[in-house]
């Protein structure tokens, strides 16, 4: 039985990372790295680059994924913008590694520059939802707030144990 896409599930934040895992994938088509030698450019897309230039392009490629499955009738991602927002994150960090352990004679593509794009426009989409709003200012409150036992009813005060002189045993 085929399911039926149903568009009105996808709110702005969905077409986004939807819109933005597409691109991630024909990005690492995309030179990546350039390389000059006697007047002639040598370029290289993700996948000839490494894990470090194609791996965030996919992270981001799956989270478009997981946007697109509640459209399509699947239950999808829980707290989708919260995981998101790591994930773009965390593509934007690996992505600014693989720049700047390049050799010095490498240079950046154009492949490269839409990755570190489309990391930051995944991060600030699903940061723009109240959702993910909600769980960054929840997670500085308790940044904010130095950490404090609960407070505790007033009660008796603990009972004294009873004491007994040193040389005698304990009865």
């Amino acid at each position: 039985m085929a399911q039926q896409l149903d568009t009105g599930k996808f709110d702005r934040t969905a077409w986004v990372l939807m819109a933005c895992g597409v691109v991630a994938f024909i990005d690492t088509f995309l030179p990546w790295a350039s390389v000059g030698v006697l007047g002639a450019s040598i370029t290289g897309s993700a996948w000839t680059v490494g894990f470090w230039a194609w791996f965030p392009m996919i992270l981001l490629l799956a989270v478009g994924a997981a946007a697109f499955l509640p459209g399509i009738g699947v239950r999808g991602v829980p707290d989708l913008p919260v995981v998101a927002l790591g994930v773009g994150a965390l593509a934007l960090i690996i992505v600014l590694i693989r720049w700047v352990t390049y050799p010095s004679i490498v240079g950046a593509g154009i492949g490269l520059i839409i990755g570190l794009l489309l990391a930051a426009v995944v991060g600030v989409a699903a940061y723009m939802t109240p959702t993910t709003k909600a769980a960054v200012a929840k997670l500085r409150n308790q940044a904010q707030s130095p950490s404090q036992p609960p407070s505790q009813p007033p009660s008796q005060p603990p009972a004294a144990e009873p004491t007994q002189p040193p040389a005698q045993p304990y009865q």
